[in-house]
């Protein structure tokens, strides 16, 4: 499957690339959040870790490593489960998933405030409510289908 993924012209598109560097870019322009952070290539970055072999949701995540206050290591951990579709159950999307992983360590303040929550919800349904309209699905099963990809899915 990872040489078929390697030749696929959607691969961008599934592991996020192309939509994290528009997004994300438009993202933290029009909100004008405190934290500045340089997205060029964070889609790249996270093609090259994909075709390392890391899940989609890793490959996200790790794209971003250098702005994020914790080890690569433990970024690789708390990721994986999140590849394919929430360990290849081929749910949400790990891009998505990566994507929401990211928002949570960049924007929670460690508390159990509520607006701290409403606003790192309100963070996450917007990007993925741009995805959505992107892509017409957040689920890893469509998309893999609408790229012309075979569909695994754990336990059947």
């Amino acid at each position: 499957m990872m040489f078929i993924l390697k030749k696929n012209k959607n691969l961008n598109h599934l592991i996020g690339g192309f939509f994290i560097e528009k997004s994300l870019y438009l993202w933290y322009n029009l909100n004008n959040f405190k934290k500045r952070v340089l997205i060029m290539n964070r889609g790249e970055k996270a093609k090259k870790y994909f075709l390392d072999g890391y899940a989609c949701a890793q490959s996200v995540v790790l794209a971003f490593n250098d702005i994020l206050d914790i080890s690569e290591d433990d970024l690789k951990k708390i990721s994986i489960p999140f590849g394919g579709g929430l360990s290849r159950l081929r749910l949400t999307c790990g891009c998505v998933s990566g994507m929401a992983i990211v928002i949570g360590l960049l924007f929670s303040d460690n508390t159990s405030s509520n607006d701290n929550k409403a606003y790192v919800y309100s963070l996450v349904q917007n990007i993925t409510k741009r995805f959505n309209d992107e892509y017409n699905t957040l689920s890893c099963e469509e998309l893999l289908k609408k790229a012309n990809l075979k569909v695994e899915i754990a336990g059947k």
